[in-house]
């Protein structure tokens, strides 16, 4: 039986070689996403929606921080493991409570 993705609410991809995440619209009601070991190194802006409280993007080849201002409900973000130089794009999210960023 094939997943519908309106009924997804948590989503974990390893080492899955998506280079960007145009797909993800189709997972309107996401509340976790976990993208471990893919080259992101192009993404600009996370649009999930306001639903994410969980975003995990390690190990993913990340200069900047991309733009989070669609998610504004994010409690837990992830990070480490990317090639950060800088801290930014997070002063709108109020509900942050974990973060693990590694520069």
């Amino acid at each position: 039986m094939p997943i519908e993705g309106p009924k997804v609410k948590s989503l974990e991809l390893f080492f899955n070689g998506f280079l960007e995440l145009h797909c993800m619209k189709k997972f309107p009601n996401i509340t976790k996403l976990v993208l471990f070991g893919s080259d992101l190194s192009a993404l600009f802006r996370v649009d999930f929606g306001s639903l994410l409280t969980e975003l995990w993007l390690c190990e993913a080849n990340l200069k900047r921080i991309p733009d989070l201002t669609e998610c504004p409900g994010i409690e837990m973000l992830y990070l480490y493991g990317n090639k950060l130089t800088k801290i930014d794009n997070l002063k709108h999210l109020k509900n942050l409570q974990v973060s693990s960023i590694h520069l």
